[in-house]
């Protein structure tokens, strides 16, 4: 289940790389890329429509992965048409409402069995499931697709396998949910502690709370802005990697990026994850949220000196893309740690959504036009400015300890 919750961020890097390799340009590739964050901006309103629809948890959890199998199939066919992208776009948008809905039915049905209310996101075994997804997605799929590429020197055909290969892999998790489904005691259609908003007014009156507080609307900031700098870096970052040299780029090969990305990179996001839950539980937000909001400055630094030393031992490669994930797992994991701290109350769930629809819309305004911005200035330019604008984050958590955390809510 939580296997399955991780593979639309690995897919989503999978993709990028998938595009740069079939000749888009990098503003071409962002641009679209990050209109898969359209659905999540829904996600408060789909929390609602999953308990009115009168299907149980279970129900949701197998139909939406069964339809990102079906999507990612049909990706893996569109590939090989004149129209691919077009057709990729249009069943991607499927995928990500999918895996929207799908985030949605794991959280409850999480919390319906355990009858925990702390977010699935900082429990240390989403923490392993998700790097075992991103290391299958980034990691071994890259590896595929480029292996592939060499053998037969079709990068259409390698990629075509590679999304079978996923859809595969997606099915046997279906099937094992499936079972796992099957053999659990029978649970109740809708559990009703897990969304206490049963109607459209109420929903209404939840957003009118939530934006209501002074402190949750500085905490609004917050949820924009911090993310947005990572956003940036992020988008970029990866094209970065794998880009010509005489473009500014590193030229890492598919196999290189799997190895520096999809391997060195994801453990030093389960590093930098774990380390951030480990200081949050010692020590109190207030405490704690300023020096982590430093990380978000960690990661554009690293695209700085990568931009501007393009070295050319893949080690040193691999030791700069450690840090720099180590720094984006304790930025996320940060930002999850403050959203869970505004969600609260009778209406917990629905404020957590309304916060990630808001990181959404903070992924997608600074994907929109990032890859514009770096065809124009260059990389160098591009990771400097990103480094300036990350000064953002530590500021917004400034304000958010100095009006925020002085007093509970």
């Amino acid at each position: 289940m939580c296997v399955a919750n991780g593979l639309p961020f690995a897919l989503a890097v999978l993709l990028m790389i998938m595009f740069k390799r079939f000749g888009l340009n990098n503003s071409t590739v962002t641009y679209n890329i990050s209109l898969l964050c359209l659905p999540w901006l829904l996600r408060p309103f789909c929390h609602l429509l999953l308990k009115k629809s009168g299907w149980s948890n279970d129900v949701w959890l197998l139909a939406t992965e069964l339809t990102s199998i079906v999507s990612l199939l049909l990706i893996s066919e569109a590939i090989a048409s004149d129209l691919w992208f077009t057709f990729s776009m249009v069943l991607l948008m499927l995928l990500s409402l999918s895996s929207m809905l799908h985030s949605i039915a794991t959280e409850s049905l999480y919390r319906e069995i355990t009858a925990d209310n702390s977010p699935v996101m900082l429990r240390p075994r989403f923490i392993f499931f998700h790097v075992l997804s991103a290391i299958f997605g980034i990691g071994f799929a890259v590896m595929m697709a480029g292996n592939i590429e060499v053998l037969t020197r079709n990068i259409h055909y390698a990629w075509t396998f590679v999304f079978r290969l996923v859809a595969a892999v997606y099915t046997l998790m279906w099937l094992y949910n499936l079972v796992k489904i099957w053999n659990r005691s029978s649970a109740s259609a809708n559990d009703p502690d897990i969304h206490n908003i049963s109607d459209w007014r109420e929903m209404g009156h939840a957003f009118r709370l939530f934006f209501g507080y002074r402190s949750v609307s500085i905490g609004s900031l917050f949820f924009i802005f911090y993310l947005m700098p990572l956003g940036l870096t992020l988008s970029v970052g990866a094209l970065f990697i794998i880009d010509s040299t005489h473009r500014g780029g590193l030229g890492l090969s598919p196999q290189e990026y799997a190895l520096a990305c999809g391997t060195v990179g994801v453990i030093g996001i389960a590093t930098g994850s774990l380390t951030c839950m480990r200081l949050l539980r010692r020590y109190h937000l207030s405490r704690t949220i300023v020096p982590l909001s430093l990380s978000v400055c960690v990661s554009a630094l690293a695209g700085v000196v990568l931009s501007h030393t393009h070295p050319v031992t893949l080690s040193a490669v691999n030791i700069c893309m450690f840090i720099a994930h180590v720094a984006i797992g304790m930025a996320f994991t940060s930002f999850i740690g403050i959203l869970s701290y505004y969600s609260c109350g009778k209406y917990r769930p629905t404020f957590f959504s309304i916060g990630i629809s808001l990181a959404a819309l903070s992924l997608l305004l600074s994907g929109l036009y990032s890859g514009s911005l770096q065809r124009y200035y260059g990389y160098n330019t591009y990771f400097v400015f990103a480094l300036m604008f990350s000064a953002v984050s530590p500021f917004i958590a400034f304000v958010l300890k100095r009006y925020c955390f002085r007093h509970n809510k």
